[in-house]
């Protein structure tokens, strides 16, 4: 009986030691997992901030491209009303009507 209860206290004391290592394991692979969904986690971060601060840079080229023919228009328009003012002088200055 005695060796029959030494068996039973030894077939426990494994299955426990069995069931520690399992759950030893297992808390392994979730700590595994846990780790690949962190690192997912700041890859696709840092792949946002990177779309984010690239859609900017478009942006910014947009808005600068934008601006230029803005710049020069006014340019374009001064040499227009320049060559007009000159050419009515002209007009003027030759005219029969003005003598």
């Amino acid at each position: 009986m005695q060796r029959l209860f030494a068996r039973f206290q030894a077939t426990c004391v494994s299955v426990q030691t069995q069931a520690a290592v399992v759950e030893a394991a297992s808390l392994d692979a979730a700590s595994e997992e846990a780790d690949s969904v962190s690192t997912s986690l700041e890859a696709a971060s840092e792949e946002a901030a990177t779309e984010e601060a690239t859609e900017e840079a478009v942006e910014e080229a947009a808005v600068e491209e934008e601006e230029e023919p803005q710049a020069v228009m006014p340019t374009a328009s001064a040499r227009a009303a320049a060559t007009t003012a000159a050419f009515f002088s002209f007009i003027v200055i030759d005219s029969p009507c003005s003598m």
